[in-house]
């Protein structure tokens, strides 16, 4: 795997994440470094979700390298999960955001898919997954 477990460069970026993490999305903080990418979690359960509506969530990353990072691409497994992202590069020490919008419509049950991040002009991946429960709306 490119990827590897690494350590927080620094306390005030680690308070920082820490808790707009907890801001954003209520859970707790686990970080993934990669070459020039830290990610602030690489796994989302969305736990259980009612089909029919969207579920979003925002993946919050730093670039910690030194030359402006850039994601090409977010590749998906299938047409349920849709990443979202401005393409314009992070300088430096900067922190930005990609969403993952699941559609419920699409999958049914238990589900947990696998997503590559590339970036740095198709030379880096790193990897994260979503996870969750699709339960279906009953109408009567």
């Amino acid at each position: 795997m490119i990827c590897e477990k690494g350590p927080i460069f620094s306390k005030r970026f680690y308070y920082l994440t820490f808790f707009t993490s907890f801001a954003m999305q209520g859970l707790a903080f686990k970080s993934i470094h990669c070459k020039d990418l830290l990610l602030n979690e690489t796994r989302h359960d969305f736990g259980l979700v009612k089909s029919p509506w969207d579920q979003k969530y925002a993946f919050i990353f730093s670039n910690v390298g030194d030359k402006p990072l850039t994601i090409s691409d977010i590749k998906t497994p299938c047409g349920c999960a849709s990443p979202a992202w401005v393409k314009r590069p992070v300088m430096p020490g900067k922190i930005d955001s990609f969403t993952i919008k699941i559609s419920p419509r699409i999958i049914f049950g238990e589900f947990e898919k696998k997503l590559a991040v590339i970036y740095n002009d198709h030379q880096d991946t790193a990897y994260i997954t979503v996870a969750g429960n699709v339960e279906l709306e009953q109408r009567f």
